[in-house]
Protein backbone atom coordinates (compact mmCIF):
# COMPACT_ATOMS: atom_id res chain seq x y z
CA UNK A 1 0.00 0.00 0.00
CA UNK A 2 1.19 3.73 -0.76
CA UNK A 3 -0.60 6.91 0.57
CA UNK A 4 -0.10 10.55 -1.10
CA UNK A 5 2.16 12.32 1.51
CA UNK A 6 -0.36 15.69 2.29
CA UNK A 7 -2.09 17.66 5.20
CA UNK A 8 -3.08 15.27 8.36
CA UNK A 9 -6.12 14.94 8.79
CA UNK A 10 -8.24 13.71 11.92
CA UNK A 11 -11.69 11.52 11.22
CA UNK A 12 -14.20 12.77 13.47
CA UNK A 13 -16.06 9.20 13.58
CA UNK A 14 -15.22 5.89 12.53
CA UNK A 15 -14.99 5.04 9.27
CA UNK A 16 -13.58 3.17 5.97
CA UNK A 17 -10.69 4.42 4.11
CA UNK A 18 -9.65 3.51 0.43
CA UNK A 19 -6.33 2.04 -0.60
CA UNK A 20 -4.96 5.56 -1.67
CA UNK A 21 -5.22 6.69 2.20
CA UNK A 22 -3.25 5.46 5.55
CA UNK A 23 -4.95 5.59 8.87
CA UNK A 24 -2.89 5.74 12.06
CA UNK A 25 -5.09 4.41 15.18
CA UNK A 26 -3.43 5.40 18.86
CA UNK A 27 -3.26 2.26 21.13
CA UNK A 28 -5.04 3.62 24.08
CA UNK A 29 -3.20 2.48 26.83
CA UNK A 30 0.21 3.67 25.41
CA UNK A 31 -0.67 6.55 22.94
CA UNK A 32 -2.98 9.29 23.33
CA UNK A 33 -5.16 10.04 19.80
CA UNK A 34 -4.47 13.49 19.97
CA UNK A 35 -1.12 13.79 20.93
CA UNK A 36 -0.16 11.88 18.19
CA UNK A 37 -2.37 13.54 15.91
CA UNK A 38 -0.25 16.51 17.12
CA UNK A 39 3.03 14.58 16.40
CA UNK A 40 2.06 13.85 12.94
CA UNK A 41 1.12 17.38 11.95
CA UNK A 42 4.21 18.39 13.39
CA UNK A 43 6.20 16.06 11.07
CA UNK A 44 4.45 16.62 7.94
CA UNK A 45 6.98 18.05 5.89
CA UNK A 46 9.47 15.58 7.51
CA UNK A 47 7.15 12.71 6.29
CA UNK A 48 6.50 14.30 2.63
CA UNK A 49 10.43 14.52 2.21
CA UNK A 50 9.85 10.52 2.13
CA UNK A 51 7.57 10.48 0.07
CA UNK A 52 8.30 9.31 -4.18
CA UNK A 53 6.20 8.60 -7.17
CA UNK A 54 6.14 9.69 -10.57
CA UNK A 55 2.30 10.54 -9.97
CA UNK A 56 1.99 11.84 -6.99
CA UNK A 57 4.35 11.98 -4.14
CA UNK A 58 3.72 8.99 -1.69
CA UNK A 59 4.98 6.68 0.89
CA UNK A 60 4.58 3.08 1.77
CA UNK A 61 3.80 1.52 4.94
CA UNK A 62 7.09 0.47 5.77
CA UNK A 63 8.06 4.21 5.79
CA UNK A 64 5.00 4.77 8.23
CA UNK A 65 6.01 2.26 10.50
CA UNK A 66 9.48 3.39 10.84
CA UNK A 67 8.30 6.98 12.05
CA UNK A 68 9.62 7.16 15.89
CA UNK A 69 7.70 8.88 18.11
CA UNK A 70 9.04 9.88 21.24
CA UNK A 71 6.59 9.20 24.40
CA UNK A 72 6.16 10.94 27.70
CA UNK A 73 3.88 9.17 30.32
CA UNK A 74 -0.04 9.08 29.16
CA UNK A 75 -0.52 11.99 31.79
CA UNK A 76 2.16 14.13 30.20
CA UNK A 77 0.70 13.62 26.35
CA UNK A 78 -2.94 14.52 27.59
CA UNK A 79 -1.30 17.47 29.59
CA UNK A 80 0.60 18.70 26.27
CA UNK A 81 -2.75 18.01 24.10
CA UNK A 82 -4.77 20.41 26.89
CA UNK A 83 -2.36 23.31 25.61
CA UNK A 84 -2.37 22.53 22.25
CA UNK A 85 -5.90 22.14 22.45
CA UNK A 86 -6.11 25.65 24.57
CA UNK A 87 -3.62 27.35 21.67
CA UNK A 88 -5.76 26.51 18.98
CA UNK A 89 -9.08 27.53 20.62
CA UNK A 90 -7.28 31.03 20.64
CA UNK A 91 -6.03 30.70 17.03
CA UNK A 92 -10.06 29.96 16.07
CA UNK A 93 -11.15 32.89 17.99
CA UNK A 94 -8.03 35.16 16.84
CA UNK A 95 -9.36 33.81 13.03
CA UNK A 96 -13.38 35.00 13.63
CA UNK A 97 -11.97 38.16 15.10
CA UNK A 98 -10.00 38.90 12.16
CA UNK A 99 -13.11 38.01 9.55
CA UNK A 100 -15.27 40.39 11.72
CA UNK A 101 -12.55 42.80 11.25
CA UNK A 102 -12.27 42.47 7.45
CA UNK A 103 -16.32 42.82 7.10
CA UNK A 104 -16.41 45.71 9.09
CA UNK A 105 -13.44 47.26 6.94
CA UNK A 106 -15.23 45.72 3.66
CA UNK A 107 -18.75 47.59 5.44
CA UNK A 108 -17.13 51.03 6.19
CA UNK A 109 -15.34 51.03 2.83
CA UNK A 110 -18.43 50.21 0.69
CA UNK A 111 -20.49 53.40 2.67
CA UNK A 112 -17.57 55.80 2.44
CA UNK A 113 -17.34 55.46 -1.69
CA UNK A 114 -21.53 55.88 -1.24
CA UNK A 115 -21.09 58.70 0.70
CA UNK A 116 -22.73 57.53 3.65
CA UNK A 117 -20.00 58.10 5.98
CA UNK A 118 -19.64 61.92 5.40
CA UNK A 119 -21.58 64.09 7.73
Amino acid sequence: MRAPVGPVNLAPSECCIGRGLSAIRAKAEKLDQLFLFYFMKLNEERMSLLGCGSTFNAIGRDHIEKIKISLPPLQTQRQIVEKLQAVQDYKKKLLEQKQKLQELVRSCLDKAMKGELVS
